[in-house]
């Protein structure tokens, strides 16, 4: 099992406590270096892929614009920004990030993370719907783009009663592994 090196819990320090000791039982393990996770994430919705998004839906948006939420409507339509240059590059990258993600696999077979890195009320969503997303999703949106298998479990709640989850990752067709440990973290937060 692994756990990163380091998390950002966006100062929610009672979130963050609440995650270590939902992340306790897999002590000692291996400690990994999230870097190419995050930049993975950081692809998805600040990369290329944003194109992607617009490729499927430009004519949808162009007859329907006023049907689509319009901060959901401003993300897709950042793709216009992007060239095949820039995808591309990004393309490469990525292959690179999943190959250092491959390497990590051979010192752990699953990762845990929080599900997310705190909570934000509706009122604090709607203040900064992008930002605030974009926090919430930092360590499970790299998960499509690296090709891994994912599993969220609930890891109880925080001192203020707020839920908890944590994450675990592996790489694609893990299924039955993620699933065998979810089932014991179940049966050791139950005892």
């Amino acid at each position: 099992m692994a756990v990163a090196a380091e998390l950002d819990f966006a100062g929610d320090d009672a979130y963050e406590s609440a995650v270590a000791a939902a992340s306790a039982w897999v002590e000692p393990a291996v400690r990994v270096p999230l870097d190419p996770f995050l930049e993975a994430g950081d692809l998805l919705y600040g990369g290329p892929w944003v194109a992607e998004r617009l490729a499927g839906l430009a004519d949808f948006l162009a007859a329907h614009s006023e049907d689509v939420l319009p901060v959901t409507r401003a993300v897709i339509e950042r793709g216009a920004a992007f060239d095949a240059v820039a995808a591309f590059r990004a393309r490469h990258r990525l292959q690179e990030l999943r190959a250092e993600v491959a390497r990590l696999w051979e010192r752990a077979d699953v990762l845990l993370l929080p599900t997310v890195p705190t909570t934000f009320t509706r009122a604090e969503i709607a203040e900064d719907p992008i930002g605030r997303n974009l926090v919430l999703g930092r360590y499970t949106q790299s998960a499509n783009l690296l090709d891994l298998a994912a599993v969220a479990v609930p890891a109880g709640t925080t001192a203020d009663g707020r839920p908890v989850g944590v994450t675990l990752l592996g790489p694609a067709f893990s299924e039955a592994l993620l699933l065998s440990t979810a089932d014991e973290f179940l049966a050791r937060e139950a005892a």
